[in-house]
């Protein structure tokens, strides 16, 4: 129990998750809002597999109108503080989710947009989501 500790305390100075293998997974829960909804939030999973440093690959799993739903991307940065943004494109690729935003205390919180492909290339704000280690509650 003693070494469990100490082991946390080291990972909190050195930002646990840039420290991961890249063989390794961080798996990631909270959830997200899509903006035509208002306030109400989907559960979200997002997995990063680390390719380098402050580089990752990142599928995210969530259900959308009661079907689930996989889109898989890339991200940049620390999953324990600074900025963050990454794109992820869902199959079959009709469209890509750009995120931004910041990392505070290995919490992700990003504003989200969707590119559009039905023959018109346009930016759509579309929400925002929350991500963590520790599993979000949803706000009531």
């Amino acid at each position: 129990m003693k070494y469990l500790l100490y082991i946390a305390i080291l990972l909190s100075v050195v930002g646990w998750p840039d420290a991961v293998a890249a063989e390794e997974a961080v798996v990631l829960t909270g959830h997200f809002n899509w903006e035509k909804e208002g306030e109400k939030t989907h559960d979200l999973q997002a997995t990063f597999t680390a390719t380098g440093q402050g580089k990752w690959d990142v599928v995210f799993n969530f259900k959308w109108k009661d079907k689930p739903e996989e889109w898989i991307g890339t991200a940049e940065g620390s999953l324990d503080r600074g900025d963050f943004k990454g794109t992820a494109d869902r199959k079959p690729g009709k469209h890509t989710w750009h995120y931004s935003g910041k990392v505070d205390d290995g919490v992700i919180t990003c504003e989200h947009t969707q590119t559009m492909r039905d023959g018109k290339e346009a930016i759509v704000k579309t929400g925002k989501f929350t991500l963590s280690a520790v599993l979000a509650e949803k706000p009531e």
